[in-house]
């Protein structure tokens, strides 16, 4: 029979036979009396108690309740005896301490525990302790990579995501436990949980604590002065976290254009502009360094003076600048490649027959190839047109010939191709392979209003521009099919192209006249009587009361500028009124039928 002893150990109770209860008590007592301050032994001496009860909790269970010496010895074998540890000699104290703290730091064990680290903490030491779990000693980049992850959730949720972070923070701060006693730090740490390092552990803070307190009283004499040191300081970091969140920004548009250009690389239109997919691919590179880098730099030197890391880094420096610089040189090197591509300009001017055109009016028409894209431009993974130009085949299609018509001695028809190349002779080859149409007959010219290149010669701005000149008396018929063809033609009222069309012109010493509509000079300070107001607004509107009696669709728009109001008739023809003021200045009416411009009514303001 032995007689048990009922003990309190960091708050929690456990019986433990006469015989253990005496080898326990003496060998905390020893420890104890290795200390010369009282404040540190007791402190060693409530972590040591800790750890002891915490492996007691982990050998007694209901079949074996109570503690023996067995267990008692265990325990001190785990966390060594106080004469292998406290040397008498001060000089062998500090070779043995610093021996010890080199193996300890080299011998981590993958096994630590989770707790929060009240000793790195900005809020609840929930980030720190996590890192210290990992693995990471330095807890800034762990920081700087939470932050940085939260902020793009951020852009890309438009901040929803933010609630749910906080929630996260709180909770896991709620269940992970603080790591409080020297212990439980060594754990959070991967550290043996022996006598020595509790000891150090212990120590290390106390000494710390020791120069917090003495820095005080200095900090309290400097308080008035420090105290608008810090709001600066606080200023400054807020200005540098919205540097940083720009720049975060910045970051995520620079990777959406890498991604967005590595997508398009093969499309037809990136093949029509680059030299090569290569190019384009590396010139992605060069773009991706130069937008990413400087952001890159901000954000981490930013979050690093917020944050207060003081750990220096110059090879990162180093290596951002060799990148940007690279990224520097790929864009400089690509972008004289493409310079080049463009380095000539080349025109060449060839007389078209147009014998067989001998009546006193002609017709001029414009064909137009349905599958040219006139949609606008439209991007849809990978897949990009521009407006009026397609790749048909192995040939690239552009809706963009242009017709002027001059005075001329006798009826003729010029044609003038123009290009850019690397040479001459590139320049010249690229001018030969363009390929435009049109025909005639006695009567009439059908010009198509688009031209054809090969795709293997790249768009370097090739253009077909035709010129007919015309002899005095001559009388032309712009068809409305040439109205996105016929440009900046001259006439005598100085009336716009697209109000030209679908009207008989004749050629006289002063140029273009319209014989069968009255045009106003467009640049003449001419107002109209309020008799001939009153006459076009009347039948305006009875044109417009007809419209809407045939009617099978009518839309109505009202914006800024004004109101328009489209007619959709069931014979398929339409009609539009559009209302527009001018600044104060009055107001103008404009009716169109079928698209083509019929009149404008200018009312002025005192009117």
């Amino acid at each position: 029979m032995k007689t048990t002893v009922n003990i309190n150990l960091n708050k929690q109770a456990f019986i433990i036979d006469e015989d253990a209860f005496h080898k326990l008590n003496s060998y905390i007592q020893n420890i104890k009396a290795r200390f010369n301050n009282e404040v540190e032994a007791n402190e060693v001496i409530e972590d040591i108690e800790a750890r002891i009860a915490e492996l007691f909790s982990k050998k007694t269970n209901t079949l074996k309740p109570v503690v023996d010496i067995n267990m008692v010895d265990d325990i001190i074998q785990k966390l060594g005896r106080p004469e292998d540890i406290f040397m008498e000699d001060e000089a062998e104290t500090k070779q043995n301490n610093a021996s010890q703290s080199t193996i300890n730091s080299g011998s981590r064990k993958l096994n630590r525990k989770l707790f929060r680290n009240p000793d790195d903490k900005k809020i609840a030491g929930l980030i720190s302790g996590i890192s210290l779990y990992l693995g990471f000693e330095d807890t800034t980049i762990s920081r700087i990579v939470v932050i940085a992850t939260i902020l793009l959730l951020m852009l890309v949720s438009k901040g929803s995501v933010l609630p749910f972070a906080i929630i996260i923070y709180i909770i896991l701060s709620m269940v992970i436990p603080l790591a409080n006693t020297a212990s439980e730090k060594l754990q959070m740490r991967g550290e043996d949980v022996n006598l020595n390092n509790i000891k150090n552990n212990v120590v290390n803070e106390m000494n710390k604590g020791m120069n917090q307190a003495s820095n005080l009283g200095q900090k309290f004499v400097s308080s008035s002065s420090s105290g608008i040191k810090d709001l600066f300081s606080i200023l400054g970091k807020l200005i540098a976290g919205c540097f940083v969140f720009s720049n975060i920004t910045s970051l995520f548009f620079s990777i959406l254009v890498f991604i967005v250009i590595l997508v398009g690389a093969n499309s037809d239109i990136a093949k029509m502009f680059a030299t090569s997919v290569a190019d384009i691919h590396i010139a992605n590179i060069g773009l991706l360094l130069v937008g990413m880098v400087p952001s890159i730099a901000i954000i981490y030197f930013g979050l690093r003076w917020i944050l207060g890391n003081t750990v220096r880094r110059p090879g990162l420096t180093w290596v951002l600048l060799a990148l940007f610089i690279i990224g520097s040189i790929i864009i400089g090197y690509e972008a004289a490649i493409q310079v080049k591509e463009w380095h000539i300009n080349k025109k060449v001017v060839n007389e078209v027959n147009i014998k067989t055109v001998n009546a006193d009016t002609i017709f001029i028409y414009a064909n137009h190839n349905k599958n040219i894209n006139n949609d606008g431009t439209n991007f849809t993974f990978g897949k990009m047109e521009v407006n009026g130009i397609s790749k048909i085949g192995e040939d690239i299609f552009w809706q963009n010939a242009e017709l002027d018509i001059e005075k001329g001695d006798h009826l003729s028809l010029t044609k003038k191709l123009i290009t850019q190349g690397s040479s001459d002779e590139n320049a010249l080859d690229k001018i030969r392979n363009i390929h435009y149409s049109l025909t005639s007959d006695s009567n009439s010219i059908h010009f198509d209003d688009y031209y054809s290149f090969p795709a293997k010669d790249k768009f370097r701005a090739q253009k077909v521009k035709m010129l007919l000149e015309v002899p005095v008396g001559k009388v032309i018929y712009l068809d409305i099919s040439t109205k996105d063809f016929i440009y900046d033609i001259d006439n005598v009222t100085n009336t716009y192209d697209k109000k030209m069309v679908g009207h008989y012109w004749i050629m006289t010493e002063q140029g273009l006249k319209c014989l069968d509509k009255k045009f106003k000079d467009e640049y003449a300070d001419e107002e109209e009587t309020d008799e001939e107001i009153k006459k076009d607004l009347d039948q305006a509107a009875d044109s417009l009361k007809n419209d809407l009696k045939n009617a099978e669709n009518v839309n109505i728009n009202i914006d800024k500028d004004g109101l328009s109001l489209k007619v959709d008739k069931k014979d398929g023809s339409d009609s539009k009124i559009i209302i527009k003021d001018n600044n104060n200045k009055g107001a103008d009416i404009k009716i169109e039928k079928n698209g083509v411009e019929e009149k404008v009514i200018h009312i002025k303001d005192n009117k």
